[in-house]
């Protein structure tokens, strides 16, 4: 862990107008502890009626100004086989992202044929999932080539098994000619609430320890650079000190920012990437040279209630995709202005 804070990286932080906004996210960790659980707001199954597209509030997507990414646990993709496929290609093009971090990937070549099915996309999966071994399925990425150019791809802390029990996924793209750092995470699931750092295996150690060497690489590997995190943390941002195991990026909040925040902290009218545990656990976490996009005035990160799109609301979405909601991270990155 840093002890100072690392050298030439405040300069982004430090010209933003300071906003409502910009005081809650920073002064966060403080009042963390006090974040009401709202299980009892967010019931998917009540939904009687489908939404129409323009309902979803999903904003000025698939705009030239700005950079949709996306990530989305497709619970073990794909479930129900080609039906699976069709729909998330539906709701993909419904949501017009430049990108989709995709985790529980158990047929690599639904992926591929996931892709095939929207004109102009390519997909990218981290490996090749083994039935016979632990119930690990790798991350994917799938991707628009109109607006995403790929120039580099690569697998992180492959030797790290237990901090990382499926690899992360990186892809250093370019976005309308903005170089980006795209890494698609899934970390170890389940757990007590509790950090027993007497015990290597406790779940909630596993997962600070991958959100520790995930903070070291950054900073060592990628510095000033453009960096998205994103994908099923497996864990709750509003966890009080002693037992968030986000603590390493919240103990720099001029230089790491949970985008997605003010869904996870929501204590009325909750919207969850989560919504059967009414937990949002799905997350997206940017880095300070992105601050500046995200506090403009159209920039957004939250979860997608897809489902309400459904005849048959949640039991056909459960049923037919995930039991996540993909969650979105809408940047309004100024195109003309300077980044």
């Amino acid at each position: 862990m840093r002890t100072v804070a690392p050298p030439g990286r405040l300069r982004v932080f430090g010209g933003l107008r300071l906003s409502l906004r910009t005081c809650f996210l920073v002064g966060f960790i403080a009042v963390a502890g006090c974040a009401q659980n709202a299980s009892s707001v967010d019931e998917p199954g009540t939904s009687s009626e489908p939404v129409p597209p323009t309902a979803l509030g999903l904003g000025p997507v698939g705009t030239e100004d700005a950079l949709d990414v996306m990530t989305w646990n497709l619970e073990q993709f794909p479930v129900q086989g080609t039906s699976t496929v069709a729909a998330a290609a539906e709701a993909i093009l419904l949501i017009k992202p430049d990108v989709v971090a995709v985790q529980e990937v158990t047929d690599g070549n639904a992926l591929f044929d996931l892709a095939d099915a929207m004109p102009g996309w390519e997909a990218d999966v981290a490996a090749f999932f083994d039935p016979n071994g632990p119930y690990n399925p790798p991350v994917g990425m799938l991707y628009d080539t109109a607006t995403i150019e790929v120039n580099n791809r690569f697998l992180l802390f492959e030797d790290d098994y237990l901090a990382f029990p499926r690899s992360p996924l990186v892809l250093e793209v370019t976005w309308r000619g903005v170089p980006l750092v795209i890494i698609n995470v899934h970390l170890k699931a389940l757990g007590d609430d509790r950090i027993d750092w007497s015990d290597p295996w406790d779940e909630e150690v596993r997962r600070a320890r991958a959100c520790e060497r995930l903070e070291q690489y950054i900073y060592e590997e990628l510095p000033d650079r453009r960096v998205i995190v994103l994908g099923d943390f497996n864990d709750r941002l509003q966890e009080p000190p002693a037992t968030n195991v986000f603590s390493e990026f919240f103990a720099w909040p001029g230089y790491y920012l949970f985008a997605d925040m003010p869904t996870a902290v929501q204590t009325s009218g909750g919207m969850y990437s989560y919504p059967k545990s009414g937990s949002h656990i799905d997350h997206v976490l940017i880095t300070d040279e992105l601050f500046m996009a995200y506090f403009r005035e159209a920039s957004f990160a939250r979860a997608l209630p897809v489902e309400r799109t459904l005849e048959n609301g949640w039991y056909q979405y459960e049923a037919t995709l995930s039991d996540h909601r993909p969650v979105l991270l809408h940047l309004d990155m100024g195109m003309g202005q300077q980044q």
